[in-house]
């Protein structure tokens, strides 16, 4: 259970991160500059993209550490099956 619930968090969190950074990183491009016919970000939106998703993994880290160190200890405080 707790595998598939970290599935569905890591995905959900990939989308959010791909659709912020791509905005950051639209809001970020230098006008008039272009690469092989591609609009350029300047190093500012690039570091702040690279920030954004530093900060948003390392805040993703806190629930899941949480779910998981709860999840041992019921885990160790139930009694064993006897048969």
């Amino acid at each position: 259970m707790t595998a598939g619930l970290m599935s569905v968090v890591l995905a959900l969190g990939s989308v959010f991160v791909n659709i912020a950074g791509g905005e950051v990183l639209k809001a970020t491009h230098v006008s008039g500059l272009s690469a092989d016919g591609t609009r350029v970000s300047t190093a500012v939106g690039d570091y702040l993209y690279i920030t954004m998703a530093s900060v948003l993994s390392a805040s993703a880290a806190v629930p899941a550490i949480m779910l998981l160190r709860s999840t041992f200890r019921q885990e160790a405080a139930a009694p064993a099956a006897s048969y």
